[in-house]
C-alpha cells in the first residue's frame, strides 16, 4: 500500500524548458561528457562495471513504472490491470535490453554493434526526448522523475559510448546499426499489429510511435503522419534517425581529425 502511494503524489505539471527541464538537461551532460572522458582510457573492466550499474537503475525504475502503470486502488485494494500500452518497447526502451549485452558479453563484434548502436541511435533517441519533452510531462511526479532519468542515462550511456568507440567505428558498421534499428523498427510495426488484434479499442498501443491506428504526437516527423501517407511517415521516421545518427558519428569523426591536425601542427 505505502509502495503504491508514490504513485499518487501529484505535482505542477513542468513546462518545457522550464527550470526542472533545463536543471536535468544541463546535469545529464555535464555527467555525461564527464564519465565520458574519465571511461574513454579506463579498463574494459571498469566501463562494464558503470555500463552494468547505469543498466541496472534503469531497468529497476522501469520495473516500478510497470507496476504503477498497470494497477489502480479499489476499495483500499491495490489491484493489477494489464495496460498493452505500458508494455516497454519503444525506441527510448531499447537500452534495457542491449545495454546487457555491452556490460556482460565477450568482447567481439556483436558486442561493439550493440555499443555503435547506443553510441548513435540509442544517444539521439533520447536526446530528441529532451529536446522536445511535452509528449513525456506528467502531473505524477513519479513519472516524471522516471522519464528524466531514464532518458538521461540514455543519453549518459550513449555519450560514453560513442566516445569510447568513435575511433573503432567504420561506416560499414554504421550501415550494421542501421540493420539492428530496422529490424527493431519491424519488431515494432509487427508488434503494434499484434497488440491492436487484441486490444482493438485500446488507442494508446503505439509502440514506437508508429501504429497507423493512433494520432499520438511525435516531435518532427509526426507532422507527416497529418498530411501525407502512412508510409511516408515511417519512412521519414527511418530516415530521419538515421541521418542524425550518421550525423554523430561524422560530428565525433570530424573533431577527432581536427584535433589531430593540431596536435600534429603543434608537434
Amino acid at each position: 500500500m505505502k509502495f503504491y502511494e508514490m504513485f499518487t503524489i501529484m505535482g505542477e505539471l513542468p513546462q518545457p524548458y522550464g527550470s526542472f527541464h533545463l536543471c536535468w538537461f544541463i546535469g545529464v551532460f555535464a555527467v555525461g561528457f564527464a564519465l565520458s572522458f574519465l571511461l574513454r582510457k579506463r579498463s574494459d573492466k571498469t566501463l562494464r562495471i558503470v555500463i552494468g550499474v547505469l543498466w541496472f537503475i534503469m531497468f529497476s525504475l522501469e520495473i516500478i513504472k510497470l507496476i504503477g502503470n498497470n494497477s489502480h486502488m479499489e476499495n483500499g485494494q491495490v489491484i493489477g490491470n494489464f495496460d498493452p500500452s505500458t508494455l516497454s518497447f519503444q525506441f527510448c526502451s531499447l537500452p534495457i535490453y542491449f545495454l546487457p549485452v555491452v556490460a556482460f558479453a565477450r568482447k567481439g563484434k556483436t558486442r561493439d554493434i550493440f555499443a555503435f548502436f547506443l553510441g548513435t541511435y540509442g544517444f539521439i533517441a533520447g536526446l530528441v526526448t529532451y529536446i522536445f519533452p511535452s509528449t513525456i510531462f506528467s502531473d505524477a511526479v513519479f513519472f516524471n522523475y522516471h522519464t528524466f532519468i531514464h532518458h538521461g542515462i540514455q543519453i549518459i550511456t550513449g555519450l560514453i559510448l560513442l566516445i569510447r568507440y568513435f575511433d573503432k567505428m567504420s561506416v560499414k558498421d554504421l550501415f550494421r546499426t542501421f540493420v539492428l534499428f530496422f529490424i527493431t523498427v519491424i519488431g515494432a510495426r509487427l508488434l503494434n499489429e499484434l497488440m491492436h488484434g487484441y486490444y482493438p479499442n485500446n488507442l494508446n498501443v503505439d509502440y514506437f510511435y508508429l501504429s497507423p491506428y493512433t494520432e499520438r504526437e511525435f516531435p518532427v516527423v509526426g507532422n507527416i503522419k497529418q498530411i501525407a501517407p502512412y508510409s511516408a511517415f515511417v519512412l521519414g521516421y527511418i530516415v530521419s534517425f538515421t541521418f542524425l545518427s550518421g550525423a554523430c558519428y561524422g560530428v565525433t569523426k570530424g573533431i577527432q581529425c581536427i584535433f589531430n591536425t593540431f596536435k600534429s601542427r603543434k608537434g
